[in-house]
């Protein structure tokens, strides 16, 4: 399977991520910024976090995706964009929006 994530910010598009066996999805959490560091993560995407905001709000949506690879590695994602999740020929099976 293949992982899309938008993005918003760096002159960037898109990330995408490839050779994805198995997805694990949680519910749409609320995070304090302050709170941010504490997450064990492999790849964050906070496009819509506005780090330069002196006044962050006290909750912010995102998604935590775990994924196992086809090696059987796994690794953490976070983000508050959109994420589609694609089969190996590049079809959205699912639309994820935090």
């Amino acid at each position: 399977m293949i992982l899309k994530i938008k993005r918003y910010a760096d002159n960037q598009e898109w990330w995408i991520l490839d050779s994805i066996r198995k997805i694990s999805l949680g519910e749409t959490i609320q995070r304090n910024r302050r709170d941010f560091d504490e997450l064990d993560v492999d790849l964050v995407v906070m496009d819509n976090m506005n780090s330069g905001d002196e006044n962050p709000p006290d909750n912010h949506p995102m998604k935590i995706l775990i994924c196992r690879l086809e090696s059987g590695d796994e690794y953490t994602i976070v983000f508050d964009t959109v994420a589609y999740l694609c089969n190996d020929l590049g079809k959205t099976i699912e639309k994820i929006v935090a």
